[in-house]
């Protein structure tokens, strides 16, 4: 399978703020949640299993997500979806 595309990663207030400068107004967001699914799935997107110390630190993750997805996020890395209006 050819792959194509990459991830940039941003802070989620400079992208905001640059997304509303530049382009438009941010409508919606929500953070993802990715932790429930790395620990249903076993491995990472490269294909490496999960190891037990990291399976901790995704269910911690996961946790913390249910108090607070943008807590959860700055700690460990979340992902983030962004709607926006561009002008």
């Amino acid at each position: 399978m050819e792959k194509r595309g990459h991830v940039n990663t941003y802070n989620f207030k400079k992208l905001t703020d640059q997304i509303e400068n530049y382009y438009g107004k941010t409508i919606d967001y929500y953070y993802t949640n990715i932790f429930d699914e790395l620990v249903k799935r076993g491995r990472l997107s490269s294909g490496e299993t999960i190891t037990s110390n990291k399976r901790f630190m995704y269910n911690f993750a996961s946790m913390i997500f249910k108090v607070s997805p943008e807590m959860s996020s700055k700690i460990f890395t979340d992902y983030v979806m962004i709607l926006a209006k561009i002008h």
